[in-house]
């Protein structure tokens, strides 16, 4: 008896280990592929001006390759989704948990915790 037991959790240890194993490597292969593929870009452009580009424009030609407008394109949606959601989200947490009625609250609570485990991914796909 304990010997299947030791057996058995032998094989899964080894199974997990060749699984864990295997997903190191995948990612290790992505970021390799990834990077290998970007070092063609900064034979044409350098550093400085792939990151203080103010054009993104890999179709033309020449193709122009500029950082600035994809960080700060990122730092305006995600300021717009901040003022948006911390309002929202406080106003709404304190309505359940301090004014809402028992009964309520109770049925409220399952739609937030719902609403929250859906990724946000899938939120600006709808969105879009």
């Amino acid at each position: 008896m304990v010997f299947k037991r030791q057996h058995k959790e032998r094989l899964l240890e080894s199974t997990l280990f060749i699984v864990g194993s295997i997903t190191i490597i995948i990612l290790f292969l992505i970021c390799l592929f990834l990077f290998r593929d970007a070092l063609i870009l900064f034979r044409t452009e350098s550093l400085i001006d792939f990151i203080s580009g103010s054009f993104w424009y890999p179709t033309s030609e020449p193709p122009l390759y500029g950082l600035l407008p994809l960080l700060l394109g990122s730092l305006v949606v995600t300021f717009g989704a901040i003022c948006i959601s911390v309002p929202l989200g406080i106003t709404s947490a304190i309505y359940i948990s301090e004014i809402a009625n028992p009964k309520i609250a109770d049925f409220l609570k399952p739609f937030v915790e719902i609403l929250a485990g859906i990724p946000s991914v899938v939120y600006g796909f709808l969105v879009l």
